[in-house]
């Protein structure tokens, strides 16, 4: 018995390694950061008055900026918009909308 709490212990404690490191490496590869950055700007256009109206274009990092940079377009195309989401590590704040640069 003592044996098989051991090795469940020694195997919980490999997943939970495994799990830490796996999502480390993915966040800072940019791979979450990005995700986030993408979830936080969707969010913030969905409670503009005319934030429907927009599809996603994509999200990159800008060095100039040091934020990232999520890319919309409206539906017709004739117009973009751009909202810049501050810290690469940690990006939750929505700090500049083209359509506000004030």
């Amino acid at each position: 018995m003592e044996k098989t709490k051991s090795s469940r212990r020694r195997i919980l404690r490999l997943v939970i390694t495994i799990a830490v490191i796996g999502f480390v490496l993915l966040w800072f590869s940019d791979f979450l950061p990005q995700r986030v950055a993408e979830v936080v700007a969707s969010g913030y256009m969905s409670k503009q008055e005319d934030g429907n109206e927009y599809d996603l274009i994509g999200v990159d990092y800008s060095n100039a900026h040091d934020c990232y940079m999520v890319y919309f377009e409206d539906e017709s195309g004739a117009r973009q918009r751009n909202i810049g989401i501050y810290w690469r590590y940690f990006p939750f704040n929505v700090y500049f909308d083209s359509d506000y640069p004030g």
